[in-house]
C-alpha cells in the first residue's frame, strides 16, 4: 500500500503499534514476579455483575499493557465495536450486519425491559425489535405449554420430550446450556439432542422416548443444511413407523429458521415457524429462536434471564474504558499470547455440567477467526485464532496437564470456577473441587525449582546424590499463563454474562488482527466436495473419476461394505 493511500496513515500507526507490543512480547516479564503486586492484582482483576476474572498470571507488565492499548487505539477497535453496536454491515464479505447484541436488548426489552441498561446501546430497527421480541413470547408460550403439559400431540397425549434437530451453531449452545442448567431442568421433560449424521446420533437421541409425545424442532439457518435435513426425515421416519404421518406429523414438528419461506414451502404452517434474522450467525443463534429447548428445559423466565446476563455484559462492553472493559482486556491479552507464541488455549471448567463449554467455544473462537485475509483482502498479519480444546477439572488433571506442566510447549489456559451454592456435599466434593483448581493455578505459576525438590528429598531421607539426581526429573518451571475466572453461581443469567463475555473478546481480537469474525466460508469447501464425494459412493463414474487413486479405492471397499458391488468387482 502506497503512502498516498487514505488508508495508509492508520495501517502505519497500526503497523508501528504492532511492532513495539511485539517487542515487548518477546521480553515479557515472568508472572511469578508480578502477581504479589497489589496494585497490578487490582488493574488486572476485573468484576462483571455475576463474574470475576483474575488476568494477574499473565507475562505482562504495564508496559505491555500501555503498548496493548495503543494497539487497541491503533486498530479502532472501538470503532469497530460501535459500529457492529449500530447495525452497520460489519460482516462486509456477506454485506449484513451482525446483530446478536441487538437481539438481545430487543427481545429484553419487550420481556423485560427493567434489565434494559438505558442508553447503553443503539436502538435496533423497529421490525427487527419488533420480531425479535415477537419471537420471544412466542418461544415462551410454547415452552410454557409443554412444561403445564398442556401441549398436545396427535394422539391428545401431552408432549413430554422434545428433540432438537441442528448442527454446529444450530445445536452447540443449546445442547452446552441445557446441560450446564440441568440443575433447573423441568423433572419431566426430556430434552435430546441429535446433530452428527452418523445414524448412531439419531438412534441414541431417540431411544426411549415415545412419538406420540415428542416435539421435533428443525434448527437450520439457511434451510438447506443437509446433516440437518437427513437427520429431520429419519426422525420423521420414526414418527411415521408409529402412526404420526400427514396432519399428525405436522402436530410434532416446529420450525426455527431465517428461511421462513423455505420451511413454509416444505408444508410448516406459520404457527410452526419460529423465525430469526439473517444478521444473526449460527453461533450467536442461542440467543434466538435455537434457544427452544433451553426455554423447554428450564422454563421462559430462566431464558430471559439469559438474555439479561448477556445483556449486562453487552453494556459493559460498551461503556467501560480500557483496560476495565473485560472482553477489551481479554481479547488483547490473547493478542499478546499469540504473539509470544501460543497456538492454543486450553479451556477448563471446573464444573462437569460446563463439559461442553469447550466445544462451543471452539466454533465461536475458531469458526470466527481462524482466518488467513484482512477484512480489505490482504494476507493477515496475525494469528487472531488459537486452536481451542479441553475438558472439564478434575478430569482434565489426570490426562494433559502432565503436558502443561511440564511439557515444553507452554500453553495459555482458562481455567474457571463455580463459587458454591451454600448447600454443601456432605463428602465435602465441592470444596475439594475448587481446592483442586486453586492448587492447579498456584503449581501452573509458581512451579517448583530443582533446590526445592532436592531438600525435601534429603528431608525424607534420600542421599544428596540421589535426591538432585531425582529432582530433574519433578521440576515444574512454572511461569504459565492462564486466566482465572469464578462465577458466582452456575444459573441463567451468570451463563448468559460468560458466553457473550467470550463472543466480545473473540470480536476484540479479530478487530485487532483487522479481519472478518463473522463469515465462515471455510465451513463451505468441505461441504461442496462431500456432494461429489456422495455422487462417487453412489457409483457415478464421472464422480469416482475426479477422487485421487486412494480415494477411489477407499470408495471401492465403503460401496462393498454398503452392499452396492458385488465383493471384487
Amino acid at each position: 500500500m502506497t503512502s498516498t493511500s487514505p488508508q495508509a496513515p492508520a495501517i502505519d500507526a497500526w503497523h508501528e503499534a504492532l511492532s513495539r507490543v511485539r517487542a515487548l512480547a518477546d521480553v515479557a516479564p515472568d508472572p511469578r514476579m508480578l502477581v504479589d503486586d497489589p496494585r497490578r492484582a487490582e488493574r488486572l482483576t476485573l468484576r462483571g455483575s455475576r463474574l470475576t476474572v483474575d488476568c494477574t498470571r499473565h507475562a505482562i507488565g504495564e508496559d505491555g499493557l500501555a503498548a496493548l492499548g495503543d494497539l487497541l487505539a491503533a486498530a479502532d477497535v472501538a470503532g469497530a465495536r460501535d459500529a457492529m453496536l449500530r447495525a452497520e454491515p460489519v460482516n462486509a464479505t456477506e454485506s449484513r450486519a451482525a446483530m446478536h447484541v441487538q437481539l438481545r436488548a430487543a427481545a429484553l426489552t419487550g420481556a423485560r425491559p427493567q434489565a434494559v441498561v438505558s442508553g447503553a446501546l443503539p436502538a435496533a430497527p423497529a421490525a427487527f425489535a419488533q420480531e425479535a421480541a415477537t419471537t420471544l413470547a412466542r418461544m415462551g408460550a410454547i415452552a410454557e405449554e409443554i412444561r403445564a403439559g398442556k401441549r398436545l400431540g396427535a394422539t391428545g397425549e401431552p408432549i413430554r420430550a422434545v428433540v432438537h434437530v441442528g448442527i454446529g451453531g444450530s445445536g452447540l449452545g443449546p445442547e452446552l446450556l441445557v446441560r450446564a442448567l440441568a440443575g433447573f431442568a423441568h423433572p419431566d421433560l426430556a430434552v435430546r439432542f441429535v446433530a452428527n449424521v452418523d445414524p448412531d446420533a439419531t438412534r441414541d437421541g431417540l431411544a426411549g422416548l415415545n412419538p406420540a409425545q415428542t416435539l421435533v424442532v428443525i434448527a437450520s439457518k439457511s434451510w438447506t443444511t443437509q446433516e440437518t435435513s437427513v437427520n429431520a426425515q429419519s426422525v420423521f421416519d420414526w414418527m411415521r413407523a408409529a402412526g404420526l404421518d400427514g396432519e399428525a406429523l405436522s402436530a410434532h414438528r416446529v420450525a426455527v429458521t431465517a428461511r421462513a419461506d423455505l420451511a413454509a414451502a416444505d408444508g410448516y404452517p406459520p404457527e410452526a415457524i419460529l423465525p430469526f434474522d439473517a444478521s444473526i450467525g449460527g453461533r450467536y443463534s442461542v440467543w434466538s429462536a435455537v434457544g427452544l429447548p433451553v426455554a423447554v428445559a428450564i422454563g421462559h423466565d430462566r431464558f430471559v434471564d439469559l438474555l439479561a446476563g448477556a445483556h449486562a455484559m453487552d453494556a459493559h462492553f460498551a461503556t467501560a474504558p480500557w483496560p476495565r472493559n473485560l472482553p477489551m482486556l481479554l481479547g488483547a491479552l490473547d493478542i499478546w499470547n499469540r504473539l509470544r507464541g501460543a497456538t492454543t488455549l486450553g479451556v477448563v471448567p471446573y464444573a462437569s455440567r460446563l463439559a461442553r463449554l469447550p466445544a462451543y467455544l471452539q466454533q465461536l473462537v475458531m469458526e470466527s477467526n481462524g482466518k488467513g485475509v484482512t477484512r480489505q483482502g490482504e494476507p493477515a498479519e496475525l494469528a487472531a485464532a488459537p486452536v481451542v480444546w479441553g475438558e472439564p477439572g478434575t478430569d482434565a488433571q489426570h490426562s494433559f496437564f502432565q503436558l502443561l506442566h511440564q511439557g515444553l510447549q507452554a500453553q495459555p489456559l482458562e481455567l474457571l470456577a463455580v463459587l458454591p451454592s451454600g448447600t454443601r456435599d456432605a463428602r465435602g466434593r465441592d470444596a475439594l473441587l475448587l481446592a483442586h483448581c486453586i492448587a492447579q493455578s498456584a503449581a501452573l505459576l509458581r512451579g517448583r525449582d530443582a533446590a526445592t525438590i532436592t531438600a525435601d528429598l534429603v528431608a525424607d531421607g534420600m542421599s544428596p546424590e540421589a535426591a538432585a539426581a531425582a529432582a530433574v526429573h519433578r521440576v515444574h518451571p512454572g511461569g504459565r499463563a492462564h486466566t482465572l475466572t469464578t462465577l458466582d453461581g452456575l444459573d441463567a443469567a451468570t451463563l448468559g454474562e460468560l458466553l457473550a463475555l467470550f463472543e466480545h473478546r473473540t470480536f476484540v481480537a479479530a478487530a485487532i488482527a483487522r479481519i472478518n469474525p463473522f463469515d465462515q466460508f471455510g465451513v463451505e469447501l468441505g461441504k461442496r466436495i462431500a456432494k461429489g464425494v456422495e455422487r462417487a459412493l453412489a457409483g457415478d463414474g464421472d464422480a469416482l473419476a475426479q477422487l485421487d487413486a486412494g480415494q477411489r479405492a477407499l470408495a471401492k471397499r465403503i460401496r462393498e461394505r454398503l452392499g452396492d458391488v458385488p465383493g471384487g468387482g
